[in-house]
């Protein structure tokens, strides 16, 4: 393949972009927002996920280290878990 300029690809979706009707701008106007959406939706799950299973596996390191006396300080210091929530596990 030989070189592209750069911009070459982006203008022309631009130019495709520009020779639609008003309705085919429409129709992927609504798709690209759908796309969009969709992907903050993936995106906000998948952290929210993520977070909901680093706190998990934070609170199961906690109780191992208390299982065997370690001192809530340095679970907390460890874990990054608050004294209480480790008195409470």
């Amino acid at each position: 393949n030989p070189p592209r300029a750069r911009g070459l690809k982006e203008a022309s979706e631009e130019l495709e972009y520009l020779k639609m009707s008003d309705e085919e701008r429409r129709q992927y106007e609504r798709f690209i927002e759908k796309r969009r959406y969709d992907a903050t939706m993936y995106e906000s799950t998948y952290v929210k996920g993520w977070n909901e299973g680093e706190q998990k596996s934070k609170q199961e390191t906690a109780k191992s280290l208390k299982k065997f006396g370690i001192a809530v300080e340095i679970i907390s210091e460890s874990t990054g878990l608050t004294a209480e929530e480790i008195e409470k596990l």
